[in-house]
């Protein structure tokens, strides 16, 4: 009961394995392959994220493939969100 009133607190956060993600967008970003923004497809909903998790992205709207939803999305936000949720807590 103790370590479940722990985690009810918010002392406890799930992490999302993103590594292979934020090593290829960062390659990309190296290689002069992207803009300022990108298009971020997006996962079910997870419950243990509290939000539907990135799952792929493209480098322009022509590119994303039908039935597809994508958003446009700074890259800097993509990277910066994709880096907080790869953490172990």
């Amino acid at each position: 009961m103790t370590i479940q009133k722990w985690i009810d607190e918010g002392n406890y956060r799930f992490s999302y394995d993103y590594s292979e993600l934020i090593e290829d967008l960062e390659e990309d970003i190296a290689e002069g392959l992207t803009d300022e923004y990108i298009y971020v497809v997006r996962g079910p909903y997870n419950e243990l994220l509290e939000k539907c998790p990135i799952i792929d992205y493209y480098y322009t709207s022509e590119e994303i493939e039908e039935g597809d939803l994508a958003e446009k999305t700074l890259i800097t936000s993509v990277l910066a969100e994709m880096k907080s949720d790869n953490k172990i807590f």
